[in-house]
């Protein structure tokens, strides 16, 4: 019953409710049914009891009367016979509380020794419409009768027997009962413990089923945990109308899936227009890099040729600017290959500040050597990524370098770490207190090759862009108010952000 959907439990629920609801009704009115019944069969029996003794006791007083006196009226009159059937009748009424009784004479043509009904109106008007009825088809059938009758809340039972005299039908013995006490009273069959075992029950099945949505909800609560940490896993399919709401989410995250493949196709496409876009400045830089130098080895051998026709002996000035130079080409050829080729970072768990600390003592010379002081702002407890080690540090190296040429004697650099939980991320910050980067630089700053004479060259910040790109992060520049430099680098805590910069 737990893979019903919901509206089948409920409606299971409310169908066993109505159901036991129902039984008890039929249950309490057949018992209702049942006891009405038996009060009207036990009372018939004792009516019935009553009139025979009735019944035998008026045929034995009427054997005193002579045959041919059965028809003196007359007799009916007389106190002696009135006085003796009353005293039969009141004698066996003496046990046979709220009946009524008495004798009708079928020859004479009158009620004797009569009790009347004095409880309600009802009873004397059933009493007065039903009783002579009954006596007429007692006298006619010759046996005995017997009859019930409703008006209103007034319910009667009449019983009556014939009474014989030396084998000669000579009047009814007659009782009368009104069952409205018994008949209103309390049934005898306690509904309470029955209601209280159908809330127990009611209860149990909400509870059932409460249970079990909460389980598929737990369920689908799961399921999205573990879409937190890999998207391609789906929640499991829940029943009923739950279903409507875990293939929702299926399709949600299907949907997100195919967005964030579409979302990383669209930055690979976005990143390689980037890239040639900045061909031409990287042309232009290239060939700014290298026509000087190959002027400088074009001037010396056309002076090698000259000096060969003169017979003289190559200088070791001009021997050493030409490898100069050729070393100075080779660097911008390595740069050219560093910003085009696509890199395979080897990632590996690595303590940040360590990191930071040994690049320091690799500069540490040059430091003091222009007394320039270091301070720390580092995040507490730690603070490890998922990076790089050798391409981080060359990042960190640049950005020193960078901060130690814009650096006057005596100057300060301030270096910070911090980490986002929310964002997964790490950010390690270098800072000086320089003059700052003028708005027309700081525009072309990430720009391979960009020189320029007025503020001395930027040194390596577009092959650090590379890195921190290709580790999924970047570089920004932060603008202060006051005077300095100030560059962040933020990268992925475990190799992949949850979000970056746009």
């Amino acid at each position: 019953m737990a893979r019903l959907s919901l509206r089948a439990q409920v409606i299971i629920t409310v169908a066993i409710l109505a159901l036991g609801v129902i039984s008890a009704v039929v249950y309490i009115t057949s018992a209702g049914d049942v006891t009405r019944e038996n009060i009207v069969r036990l009372n018939r029996d004792r009516l019935a009891t009553l009139t025979e003794n009735l019944a035998r006791r008026y045929g034995s007083v009427l054997t005193f009367i002579a045959p041919s006196q059965f028809e003196d009226t007359s007799l009916a009159e007389r106190d002696e016979m009135q006085t003796l059937l009353v005293t039969i009748t009141r004698e066996e009424l003496a046990n046979a509380t709220d009946v009524q009784a008495g004798f009708y004479h079928s020859i004479w043509k009158k009620y004797l020794a009569a009790g009347l009904p004095s409880d309600t109106t009802a009873s004397m008007e059933l009493y007065n419409r039903y009783l002579p009825v009954l006596v007429r088809a007692t006298v006619e059938e010759q046996r005995e009768q017997w009859s019930q009758h409703e008006s209103g809340n007034s319910h009667v039972v009449i019983v009556t027997k014939p009474v014989y005299t030396r084998g000669r039908l000579v009047g009814v013995a007659w009782a009368f009962d009104s069952l409205e006490d018994q008949l209103s009273g309390p049934t005898p069959f306690n509904v309470i413990p029955f209601l209280q075992i159908m809330a127990v029950l009611g209860i149990l099945l909400a509870s059932y089923f409460v249970i079990n949505l909460r389980n598929e909800i737990d369920s689908i609560r799961k399921g999205l945990e573990l879409m937190k940490q890999d998207l391609t896993q789906r929640p499991r399919p829940a029943p009923g109308e739950l279903r409507d709401i875990t293939d929702s989410i299926s399709e949600l995250a299907e949907t997100i899936l195919v967005q964030q493949k579409d979302r990383e196709t669209l930055q690979r496409t976005v990143q390689q227009k980037e890239k040639l876009a900045s061909l031409g400045k990287v042309v232009a830089g290239v060939a700014h890099e290298i026509r000087t130098p190959l002027s400088a080895i074009k001037t010396r051998v056309q002076l090698w040729q000259r000096s060969r026709n003169k017979k003289q002996a190559l200088s070791q000035e001009s021997m050493e600017l030409v490898v100069s130079e050729l070393d100075r080409m080779e660097k911008s050829v390595q740069k050219l290959l560093y910003f085009s080729k696509q890199r395979k970072l080897n990632l590996q768990r690595t303590d940040l500040h360590e990191l930071i600390e040994s690049t320091l003592r690799t500069l540490k010379e040059r430091l003091q050597r222009r007394r320039i002081r270091v301070t720390r702002q580092f995040a507490g407890g730690g603070l490890w990524a998922d990076v790089d080690r050798l391409e981080l540090r060359e990042v960190i190296i640049n950005l020193l370098t960078n901060a130690i040429d814009a650096l006057p004697r005596g100057g300060e650099i301030c270096i910070h770490t911090s980490a986002d939980a929310e964002k997964g991320t790490v950010t390690i910050g270098v800072e000086d207190s320089g003059k700052g980067i003028a708005s027309d630089v700081a525009e072309r700053m990430f720009d391979p090759f960009f020189t320029t004479k007025e503020t001395g060259t930027v040194l390596g910040l577009s092959t650090a862009y590379e890195i921190a790109r290709a580790h999924d992060g970047f570089i920004e520049h932060i603008v202060s108010q006051e005077k300095g430099a100030r560059f962040d680098v933020v990268l992925p805590q475990n190799g992949h952000a949850k979000s970056g910069r746009g």
